[in-house]
């Protein structure tokens, strides 16, 4: 198509945009109906047009044009504006503002508002609300009230959340359950991890295997990572291998640490040091220590395995202060070796 062609096309379309807004113009639902038919296209200037719908339907006083304009602000970054727009729809009765603002009062820490708000979502009706609630409240009679009130209205993530709620109080019985009717309302590998678990407690281990590879399977990491300490504790060290290898490919630092370590094991140093040092270099304090071990067993008391130790110890890790303590041992240096052991024993005592 010429350039001319493809001129005149967007020209038709930008007239065709203008005749719509102004026929939809007194009609506020339609407005956000458009609006929302039109976001779901990824082109930029379509979500101005929705944008532009959007802010009509707010100006004219319609709570859900507001809360739809609030949303495109948060995409866009400025949380500030979609407050201010979520307020409004708020006062206007909107359950969706009332929820959302409760989300940005908590991505800011302010945990009062975070949770006055979803009080406030809840008692408008709104099951999200009731869920963010109870997760605001912790272990506590009213959040299970709350979650198996919202539970039993079908809301997969309340039976969940129940479920997680039940397991931490010890009834696993009564949690697999929860975690089961969540898993036939939506299938989600959140919902499968936790089925495993409670399969695993209870000593099934084909049945938590089944569930933690169903997981791992639609691609979660925590899936990965249960399936491969499920398979590790079964013995079957090769499975348990491949699955956090699948794991530490998607970035996850304890999946690293664990292939390394599994690595290790099998006597494959290179492709070891290889994990411990991206989990290293991520922060992970049990990789640095293991690296410099495995650095000093290759190359003696050298600066790098040294300098892996302190970043290690420095972040509280005992086993490089013990490790440290050796080795300035192994140098005669009496005062350093005193220091790393006495700093070892105080962390100890500490975690006792």
């Amino acid at each position: 198509m010429s350039k001319s062609r493809v001129q005149k096309k967007f020209r038709a379309i930008r007239a065709s945009i203008r005749m719509l807004r102004r026929q939809l113009a007194n009609d506020p639902e339609a407005l956000v109906i458009t609006g929302h038919a039109v976001l779901r296209s990824k082109h930029p200037w379509q979500r101005r047009f929705a944008e532009d719908m959007f802010r009509l339907a707010a100006e004219k006083g319609d709570p859900a044009g507001m809360a739809s304009l609030a949303e495109i602000l948060v995409d866009r970054g400025d949380d500030t504006a979609a407050e201010d727009w979520y307020r409004k729809a708020a006062a206007a009765g909107s359950p969706i503002a009332m929820h959302n603002l409760g989300v940005l009062a908590d991505r800011r820490g302010a945990r009062e508002d975070a949770t006055r708000w979803f009080r406030t979502g809840d008692e408008a009706g709104n099951p999200d609300s009731a869920v963010a609630l109870a997760s605001m409240l912790g272990d506590t009679a009213e959040a299970v009230a709350l979650l198996r009130r919202t539970a039993d209205t079908g809301h997969p993530v309340a039976m969940n959340g129940l479920g997680a709620q039940l397991a931490r109080s010890g009834d696993l019985v009564e949690a697999e359950i929860w975690f089961r009717r969540a898993e036939e309302t939506r299938s989600d590998p959140l919902f499968q991890c936790n089925i495993g678990v409670c399969c695993a407690r209870r000593g099934d281990h084909a049945a938590a295997e089944h569930w933690y590879r169903k997981a791992a399977v639609a691609g979660s990491v925590d899936g990965m990572d249960s399936l491969a300490h499920h398979l590790a504790e079964q013995g079957y060290s090769a499975g348990a291998g491949f699955w956090w290898r699948e794991a530490a490919e998607t970035g996850d630092v304890d999946a690293m640490f664990d292939y390394a370590f599994t690595c290790n094991k099998q006597g494959r140093s290179t492709e070891a040091e290889y994990w411990y040092r991206k989990s290293a270099t991520a922060g992970d304090s049990r990789a640095m220590n293991n690296l410099a071990v495995l650095l000093t067993e290759r190359n003696g008391d050298d600066a790098e395995a040294e300098s892996w130790l302190h970043k290690s110890a420095a972040v509280g890790n005992i086993r490089a202060m013990r490790n440290l303590a050796a080795r300035y041992q192994r140098r005669g240096d009496d005062h350093q070796a005193q220091y790393w052991s006495h700093q070892a024993d105080t962390a100890d005592k500490n975690l006792s």
